[in-house]
């Protein structure tokens, strides 16, 4: 995992730190500067962040959420 991020790639996978929880989604950003949070798992629904959130993630080492790094490489197989 990358942990000097700085800018989103659209499409990339990333840790994210949210409150107390850790979550690993697939980030996709959108022409209005928000941006997709997509889980690989199907039963967890797509949500969407603004473009300020998503700032304060990046930029200023935001609260509650945090982007802690991004995923460059995973194993093993996803479950249905």
């Amino acid at each position: 995992m990358r942990t000097d991020v700085h800018t989103l790639t659209s499409g990339s996978i990333y840790a994210l730190r949210v409150e107390n929880t850790l979550l690993v989604r697939r980030l996709i950003l959108k022409t209005n500067g928000n941006v997709q949070v997509i889980s690989e798992n199907p039963r967890y629904p797509t949500e969407e962040l603004n473009a300020e959130d998503v700032r304060r993630m990046v930029q200023d080492d935001g609260f509650p959420a945090r982007i802690i790094g991004r995923v460059i490489w995973r194993a093993g197989s996803l479950i249905p």
